[in-house]
């Protein structure tokens, strides 16, 4: 939450005011795990329990700001709808993202994968106002095209809205995992792992 017209004494009663209400017991307040202030740009921000999970085991593992002021927060999940989870996993375990805005509405979310195991490695918003995601992937089907052994060094790119443009699978018979990306300055990636 942007405070810039605000001045310090309104900033520091805006987080007492994050506190109180992260004390009181009820329901409809989600998991709070702090506030602090933030100067450059002047910002209140809320480190909050968003998704506390579905029927079987989630893990968050990256999370990025985004052009818009938004958060885009990335994991692997092996539940089915659930609570917080509205889209299925397909196989063993998926990459699932969540899309929210400055306030922790969800604008959309999605799993990526196949029927065997896909992890999250990294997550970038890419100059097109897409992302691209990389990770270790087993699967050579659903979202996934190929599959040379074990885990494979897999890229996705997706529009602004977490639609797949495109996917590519990189490997050998062995395992190889990708855990970071950098997008070049001709469109093209980077991404960075072991074999």
């Amino acid at each position: 939450m942007f405070l810039t017209k605000l001045s310090q004494k309104e900033k520091e009663n805006a987080l007492n005011e994050v506190r109180i209400l992260a004390s009181i017991d009820d329901p409809n307040i989600i998991g709070y795990k702090e506030a602090f202030l933030h100067e450059n740009p002047s910002a209140l921000c809320i480190v909050m329990e968003f998704a506390d999970g579905g029927d079987l085991y989630d893990n968050i593992g990256k999370v990025i700001e985004t052009k818009n002021g938004g958060y885009l927060i990335g994991g692997t999940s092996e539940s089915y709808t659930s609570e917080n989870k509205s889209i299925d996993t397909y196989g063993v375990k998926d990459i699932w993202l969540i899309k929210i805005d400055e306030f922790g509405t969800i604008e959309w979310q999605n799993t990526y994968g196949g029927t065997a195991s896909d992890n999250i490695g990294n997550i970038i918003q890419t100059n097109d106002g897409g992302y691209a995601i990389t990770g270790p992937s087993k699967s050579a089907d659903g979202d996934g095209s190929n599959n040379e052994g074990q885990h494979d060094h897999w890229i996705v790119k997706l529009d602004n809205s977490g639609t797949i443009q495109w996917e590519r699978s990189f490997g050998f018979a062995g395992h190889d995992h990708s855990r970071s990306i950098i997008q070049t300055n001709d469109g093209g990636f980077f991404i960075g792992g072991y074999l």
